[in-house]
Parts: structure tokens; sequence; C-alpha cells
């Protein structure tokens, strides 16, 4: 397993330097609109769902499927490799933008942790949801014909986002923290819950679908 993990760091760092520095990007945009646009707080957790991609799209590319029958590589662990990159960048990214969040808190004289705790969330599940949802169709038909299923959530997220944005207040402003932390404060511990559950279930699903295409 650290042989296949090293070889995701060296494609992460020959092949993802521009999506990852974008990363960054968009996770600075999100600390700095915060309680502002609901849409660029989760678009990280989005777009960072989706650079295990470009790793698998390599693989597939120079048949490293082929290869690594080779070694005593499992189907399980090769899956379990690109879910792993997927859930690092998303741990990393729900740290980073906790502290930029939090610093932006203090500086403004209150750290509202239930607002923390709502975006980290919301957050870890769309980013599951989302890349829960394209890493199985990945596995099962490839890079090339999955990347149809990747267009139209990308397409459905952005929309329902920007939709959502336009005709209601999705924003975590004091007064909606306030209101919900007095009434139902249990309610944003639940997507804490649901997004290892998603992603964990996504895994289990693509690791089926794999052995079925190179059974």
């Amino acid at each position: 397993m650290k042989g296949i993990l090293l070889k995701e760091l060296y494609l992460l760092k020959k092949h993802c330097g521009i999506p990852l520095f974008c990363l960054l990007l968009f996770l600075v945009m999100a600390g700095g609109t915060m309680g502002e646009q609901s849409f660029m707080v989760f678009f990280p957790f989005m777009y960072a769902s989706i650079i295990p991609v470009t790793p698998l799209s390599y693989d597939e590319m120079h048949k490293w499927d082929e290869y690594a029958r080779i070694f005593p590589y499992t189907p399980a662990k090769l899956v379990l490799s690109k879910y792993l990159v997927g859930g690092v960048l998303q741990i990393a990214v729900t740290l980073i933008l906790l502290i930029i969040s939090a610093v932006k808190m203090a500086m403004a004289g209150e750290v509202q942790v239930l607002k923390l705790v709502a975006m980290a969330g919301l957050g870890l599940l769309i980013g599951a949801a989302f890349g829960g949802f394209n890493l199985p169709f990945m596995f099962r038909f490839g890079v090339s014909k999955g990347r149809i299923a990747y267009y139209a959530t990308l397409a459905l997220s952005v929309g329902g986002c920007l939709v959502a944005s336009a005709f209601f207040d999705v924003s975590f402003s004091p007064e909606i923290v306030r209101m919900l932390s007095v009434g139902m404060p249990v309610l944003w511990l639940i997507p804490l819950f649901l997004a290892p559950l998603l992603y964990v279930g996504s895994y289990y699903l693509s690791v089926a679908l794999y052995k079925k295409r190179y059974r």
C-alpha cells in the first residue's frame, strides 16, 4: 500500500500542480467571503473532490491497471489509494478554511464555533457527495466515459448553488446561526456523521464496480 501511495504523491506532484494552486486560491476566496457567499465557501470542497480524477486519468492512459496485476495489489487497494487522496484533500480544505474563517471572526471580535461547525460539516458532506457520486462511474466505465457523470454533476451542483443563492438566504448569517443553535443544535452535527458514511459507502461501491470491470 505504501508503494501505491508514493505513486499517487508522484502523480500529484507532477501533474496536479495547477489544480492544487487553484484549490489554494479558492480557499482564500472562500475564507474571505465567509458568511456572504455560501457557494464560494462550498466550492473548494467540490473542487478538491475531483482532483483524484487527474491521477486516475494518467493511470488509465499508461495502462496502470494492467501493470498493477503483476504486483500484489488488490482492486480494493487500488481504489482505496484514490479515495485516500480525496479524503486527505477534503480534510486539508476543512482545516485551512476553518483557520482562515476563525482568524477573520477573531479580527471581527467574535469566533462563532457553531458557524464553523456548520460550514465544515456541510462542506464535507458536499465534497463526499460530489466525489462519492463521480468516482464509482470512473472506476466502472473509465475516465473518458465517466466524465459524462462528472460534468453532469458539476453542472447540477453549480447551477443548484447559484439558484439557491439567488432565491434563498443560504448564508451563515449570525441571525440564522443563533436561531438554529437555540432550536435544534444537534442538526449541526448530522453532516459530520453523514459525510464519512457516504464516502465509505461510495468506496465499497467503487470496489465492487472495479472488480466487475476487470474480473
